[in-house]
């Protein structure tokens, strides 16, 4: 018989809380902000000259 108990289940192992990403060095955080933020401007850049050279505007 069950007896109803809202105990929270325990978390998976291989799950990442909160505070584990918090350990994350705030540079390391910056260095990839910074490079996906550059990443995102090159395919940007590329999208928008292909387009031109393909439309021949």
């Amino acid at each position: 018989m069950s007896t109803g108990s809202s105990a929270p289940k325990p978390l998976p192992t291989d799950t990442v809380t909160e505070e584990q990403g918090a350990r994350r060095p705030l540079g390391e955080k910056l260095a990839w902000f910074v490079a996906l933020w550059i990443a995102g401007l090159v395919v940007a850049a590329g999208a928008a000259f292909a387009m031109k050279a393909l439309l021949g505007s």
